[in-house]
C-alpha cells in the first residue's frame, strides 16, 4: 500500500515491455531487454540529506539465489553511494525511494537494508535492491539511469539491470 501511494505521489511512468529478451536468470526483476521503461521522481528537500532509490525483486525460481553486488548506472549528482538489499518479509511494501522527510515505516526499511553480499532470497521470496546516496544541499537535481543486481544461484552468476530511472529534483516534480 505504501509503495503504491509512493508511486502515485511521485509519479512513476511505464512502458509495455520489448518482446526481445536479452536478460535471462531466476530473477524476476526489470524489462526483459535491460532498457529503463519508468521514470521515478522524487522532490528534493532544501539543506539535501539522505536518499535513496530501490526497486523490488523477486526469486521466481525453485532454489534460493544470493545477491552479491548492486551497483547504479549513470549517477549525477550524489555526494556518496551506498549499495543496499534486503529479503522482504511476507506483505512488506517495497520502496523506490525515500529521503530525509520520509515515514516512520519507510526510514525501519531503509535502516533494514545491509550490504548486498549478506543476503539471500528465498525461492518465491520477493526483496529490494537498492542504493543509498547524499544529496548536498546546493544541488538542484541528482540522477541514476537504472541499478544493477549482480546475483548467483548455485555455480551460476547473472547480471541483471532494473527498468527504472531515478531523479530527485529541488521544487518538485510537476
Amino acid at each position: 500500500m505504501a509503495a503504491s501511494l509512493a508511486l502515485a505521489a511521485f509519479g512513476v511512468s511505464s512502458c509495455a515491455p520489448s518482446p526481445h529478451n536479452t536478460q535471462t536468470g531466476p530473477l524476476t526483476y526489470g524489462d526483459p531487454d535491460g532498457r529503463t521503461r519508468s521514470k521515478f521522481c522524487q522532490p528534493l528537500t532544501p539543506g539535501g540529506g539522505n536518499y535513496g532509490i530501490a526497486e523490488p525483486i523477486t526469486n521466481a525460481s525453485s532454489d534460493p539465489i544470493t545477491i552479491e553486488g548492486v551497483t547504479v548506472e549513470g549517477a549525477e549528482g550524489f555526494t556518496s553511494e551506498e549499495a543496499a538489499a534486503k529479503a522482504l518479509r511476507e506483505g512488506e511494501d517495497a520502496l523506490y525511494a525515500w529521503g530525509p522527510q520520509s515515514s516512520r515505516d519507510t526510514q525501519e526499511t531503509v535502516r533494514a537494508l545491509s550490504a548486498p553480499a549478506d543476503v539471500t532470497i528465498a525461492p518465491g521470496q520477493s526483496g529490494l535492491v537498492a542504493f543509498k546516496v547524499g544529496v548536498a544541499g546546493a544541488t538542484n537535481e541528482a540522477s541514476a539511469s537504472q541499478l544493477v543486481v549482480t546475483y548467483r544461484q548455485g555455480n551460476k552468476q547473472y547480471r541483471t539491470k532494473g527498468n527504472v530511472s531515478f531523479v530527485f529534483k529541488r521544487g518538485g516534480c510537476g
